[in-house]
């Protein structure tokens, strides 16, 4: 029996995605971190914060809905612990690259520091932003508020986002403690990873349009996710819509337009966090913790949040800053029905001509409105013809080769993993 396993290295799956971005009108500063991202999350078995996302982002540069030209710059220093970045509906990724070296310098200087991101987009995955301020040596939180989908408790209509909180703290002699979840039952990337898939969703996840409990993942997305552990996960959501929108300013969760369609403009939603220096209440919080993690471990059964989100042969993703994704050059396979979707709608991410008003914007060299303000004109461009897409459509072609006569998730060798879904947006 051959061996079908088809892999991608992690530096590869980001230079494709940095070339996509960059096809779409991102501007080369800003499709980096991104594209480091989207890498990292592969890295970490994260689907749903992956190559999954590629696509709709590149959607979002062409109509306008990201600004892939844009400047984020620090809007206010009010004290000398706090700092808002204005990210200019622009990607999340470099506003926060901006953000936390303030944030982390200030934290140094008086103890603890708030950052504030407005005006924003998805930043991805939570966890691996307060996991560069770890590996400083700082404590991290992170509340980031999303497009609606989560009812307040009590209520049916979807008012709070998934509303993910993250945290990270170092460990002495081992990776920094992150934990990231979200205020729902599951992500909501995760519910779009199954509906692409046809798969359907546990009971208990979320409700149709009507109401109703659903296992169909379509039918969730067009309905609500439910909160985690009832009211508690809908009070989290609120807690997370204050701190990441109320008080930055952005726009809550039921007035921010979808991070999966084309309509209604700029999300403009938040990420706030805060970053405090241990060592200003005295030396040893990192040996501290790192007994407090050996006396779990103690016990059998005992799982350290993150420590098994990956499958062996996956690398985690050390983010520091500077460098977001893993460089390594080894090969990491990436399940290829995961991949297919993705594929897929990278055929279709460039389109000379900007469609009518209200359309699905399709075409990825229609400039931003930011581009439109200064009077620059669309550059015609096919990433359909590039190197960068070619090779994964060579790719999703050999992937619908080996899947005949075999089952999707074992063809390539690398089986559906349960539980791994990220618990962020």
């Amino acid at each position: 029996m051959t061996d079908d396993t088809e892999t991608i290295a992690l530096d590869e799956i980001e230079r494709l995605a940095f070339a996509a971005l960059c096809r779409a009108g991102t501007d080369p500063a800003n499709a980096r971190p991104v594209a480091a991202s989207v890498a990292a999350a592969e890295a970490q078995g994260l689907e749903s914060h992956g190559l999954l996302r590629l696509p709709t982002y590149c959607d979002h540069v062409a109509c306008g809905n990201v600004d892939g030209r844009a400047r984020p710059v620090v809007l206010s220093q009010p004290r000398p612990g706090v700092a808002v970045v204005d990210a200019a509906t622009g990607f999340a990724h470099p506003a926060i690259d901006l953000g936390l070296p303030v944030v982390a310098e200030a934290a140094r200087r008086n103890g603890i520091a708030l950052l504030g991101i407005t005006n924003s987009y998805n930043c991805g995955v939570v966890g691996d932003h307060v996991e560069r301020l770890a590996r400083e040596g700082l404590v991290a939180l992170g509340f980031v508020n999303a497009p609606a989908s989560v009812a307040p408790w009590g209520g049916i209509t979807p008012l709070f986002g998934t509303n993910p909180i993250a945290f990270a703290c170092p460990v002495a002699g081992a990776d920094p403690i992150v934990i990231d979840q979200s205020s729902s039952v599951v992500a909501r990337g995760e519910i779009m990873l199954r509906a692409k898939m046809g798969a359907n969703l546990p009971e208990g996840w979320a409700l149709d349009a009507d109401g109703r409990p659903t296992t169909d993942a379509a039918a969730a997305l067009r309905g609500r996710l439910m909160p985690a552990g009832g009211h508690k996960g809908a009070g989290q959501a609120l807690m997370v819509e204050i701190l990441a929108a109320a008080l930055i300013g952005a726009q809550f969760g039921f007035e921010a337009s979808s991070f999966a369609t084309m309509e209604g403009g700029p999300p403009r939603t938040g990420q706030s966090f805060i970053a405090i220096d241990p060592d200003c209440l005295g030396s040893g919080f990192a040996s501290r913790v790192g007994a407090l993690i050996g006396a779990m471990l103690r016990h059998q059964g005992v799982r350290v949040p993150g420590a098994r989100r990956l499958p062996p042969g996956r690398p985690r993703a050390r983010a520091v800053f500077g460098s977001h994704a893993p460089r390594s050059t080894t090969c990491a396979g990436v399940p290829m029905h995961e991949l297919r979707p993705p594929l897929r709608r990278l055929r279709r991410v460039t389109d000379a001509n900007r469609p009518p008003a209200g359309d699905r914007c399709r075409g990825t060299s229609v400039p931003s409105r930011h581009d439109r303000r200064r009077g620059r004109r669309p550059q015609p461009s096919n990433p359909r013809r590039g190197p960068e897409l070619r090779q994964l459509l060579s790719v999703q072609r050999r992937w619908r080769r080996a899947r005949r006569g075999r089952c999707c998730a074992g063809a390539f060798g690398v089986p559906r993993r349960h539980g791994s879904a990220c618990m962020g947006l």
